[in-house]
């Protein structure tokens, strides 16, 4: 992934969370999953964003909750979980630890990114559009 950020995915298509079981309630410390653009599931643990453990270059997604109470991604990124868990609205880190390597991890950040989200910062992390 260069520097210039990601391609946006068109428009009808939406990232997703997708919880492993029906009847799941996600709560820090479990796990859950995003479906992505593509339709591909990825699964997370969820922590609360004081609280994530540093896992080097772990996938990492700030989750912010919407008017109603669902979920919604903020930023995708890799790297330190600080950046993204200082991020306003920020209240829950999802981390991604399955990506096996560079282009694996790449795919997946297009994969979450949504249309909102553009511009690369220095550590990696995908920011929103100003």
């Amino acid at each position: 992934m260069g520097q210039s950020g990601i391609a946006c995915a068109p428009a009808e298509k939406t990232v997703t969370l997708a919880p492993l079981k029906a009847a799941d309630a996600v709560s820090f410390g479990g796990l859950t999953s995003w479906r992505g653009l593509s339709g591909r599931r990825y699964i997370v643990s969820v922590y609360h964003p004081a609280s994530v453990p540093d896992y080097g270059d772990a996938v990492l997604i700030a989750v912010g909750r919407d008017r109603h109470g669902g979920r919604r991604i903020l930023a995708v990124g890799t790297g330190s979980p600080e950046p993204l868990a200082a991020l306003a609205g920020c209240v829950e880190i999802h981390v991604h630890l399955l990506a096996r390597d560079a282009g694996e991890k790449a795919r997946l950040l297009a994969d979450l990114a949504l249309p909102a989200l553009q511009g690369l910062s220095r550590d990696g992390a995908l920011l929103p559009a100003a």
